[in-house]
């Protein structure tokens, strides 16, 4: 074999030998670089994992909320009276509240609850469930009253309601130019009374 020959044998051999070192370290680094993908934290997953939960994130109410508010008294009888109320029954200011808002605004109605609640002596109100779908009230009421009724004026004209304060239980035909300046303001203030015998004395001694 004449020395070209054998350089030209050699190169290939080398060339060869380079080219298969080549091939081991690619293969090398796909397998190390792999291993290391799959190990790698997803940063877009940890992001949104470890963002802590913003107010636009809490559950609120909104205007095709359903109210249901359930009675019962403190000494644990309970009514069977539930009202069912959807958006139309509610204002604005029902819309939009969180459970915290829900239970401020609560506590402000306690202070000056309505001429119903206050005669039924309301104690609390709890929620039972809240939802942005469903809410459930509990309002507790001291003790279980009499019938009672609330007398205002309506056309000028003395008329008497249940406690519904929807349905008129007497039309009085008493006029209000006809009542005394003191039961004037008393029944414009919204005048309860209790039971019927109370609320026939009542009409009679302003009647005599």
């Amino acid at each position: 074999m004449n020395t070209e020959t054998y350089r030209n044998l050699l190169i290939k051999i080398l060339s060869f030998a380079i080219l298969l070192m080549c091939a081991f370290l690619c293969v090398l680094f796909y397998q190390s670089d792999e291993h290391t993908y799959e190990n790698r934290p997803n940063s877009a997953y940890s992001e949104v994992a470890e963002k802590p939960v913003s107010a636009g994130d809490e559950v609120l109410t909104t205007v095709s909320t359903n109210w249901v508010i359930r009675e019962c008294y403190s000494d644990g009888t309970t009514t069977d009276i539930t009202e069912e109320l959807n958006a139309s029954d509610l204002t604005q200011q029902w819309s939009g509240l969180s459970r915290e808002d829900l239970i401020t605004s609560i506590a402000a109605y306690l202070q000056n609850p309505s001429p119903e609640d206050e005669a039924r002596e309301l104690l609390e109100i709890e929620i039972e469930s809240f939802s942005t779908d469903r809410i459930i009230l509990r309002k507790i009421f001291a003790k279980e009253q009499d019938a009672f009724y609330f007398l205002v004026f309506q056309n000028d004209f003395l008329v008497v309601y249940e406690n519904d304060l929807e349905t008129i239980f007497m039309n009085t035909g008493i006029e209000y130019e006809d009542l005394p300046l003191n039961h004037r303001n008393e029944i414009s203030n919204c005048k309860i009374i209790y039971g019927q015998e109370e609320l026939f004395c009542y009409l009679e001694a302003l009647t005599s």
